[in-house]
């Protein structure tokens, strides 16, 4: 193949560019990357959703238990707030003081 030819065929095929899969690096939502096509029931669909007033939106889910009692829930799963280690000096009565409150005095403190 003549040097010109191979310099050609590089070239063309640096210009050519695939679009990337969904959920890789420059899918849609992501920097770079093509915008999603929507076909045209979807968008009719989506168009009549946003057309819903909101106090006409059903949020009843039939599948979720009715829960009335809460005692047994438990915080903290999804939120998990940063802490930061910090140490201070205090006098001894000032401890002595807090330790005689019993416990928790640590939080009081």
């Amino acid at each position: 193949m003549p040097m010109r030819e191979a310099a050609s065929k590089s070239s063309e095929a640096a210009k050519t560019t695939t679009r990337p899969k969904a959920g890789h690096a420059g899918a849609a939502g992501h920097e770079g990357g093509e915008p999603a096509v929507i076909g045209r029931s979807m968008l009719a669909r989506l168009r009549k959703a946003a057309a819903v007033a909101d106090d006409d939106i059903n949020l009843s889910d039939p599948d979720a238990p009715l829960v009335t009692d809460w005692a047994s829930a438990e915080s903290g799963w999804f939120f998990k707030p940063v802490k930061r280690l910090k140490s201070f000096g205090i006098d001894a009565d000032v401890v002595a003081y807090f330790e005689g409150q019993g416990k928790g005095y640590q939080a009081a403190a």
